[in-house]
């Protein structure tokens, strides 16, 4: 299910942690895209290590078990490329 407004991308988003994303994975030699779900963002779009925005994603069974813990960051995060995540 999506959000109210349908699927966007998470550039244009003000607020991100928290919520489900879906991960877009380009094979530019086969020209195709694979599309994720099941992640939460752990951030908003920050500065990646080379200057590219990204946003810090976890898998959504990690994101429950940490949210059931409620104690510190979510310990199993990445990085993804922000142009290529979008809110659910």
């Amino acid at each position: 299910m999506t959000g109210p407004k349908g699927p966007r991308p998470a550039v244009t988003e003000p607020h991100l942690a928290g919520r489900r994303v879906v991960l877009i994975d380009v094979d530019e030699e086969n020209e195709t895209a694979h599309y994720t779900h099941g992640h939460r963002a752990a951030s908003d779009v920050v500065p990646g290590p080379e200057g590219v925005p990204v946003v810090q994603v976890a898998p959504e069974r990690s994101w429950q078990a940490w949210r059931k813990r409620g104690t510190g960051r979510c310990p199993e995060t990445f990085p993804w490329p922000a142009d290529l995540v979008w809110v659910a």
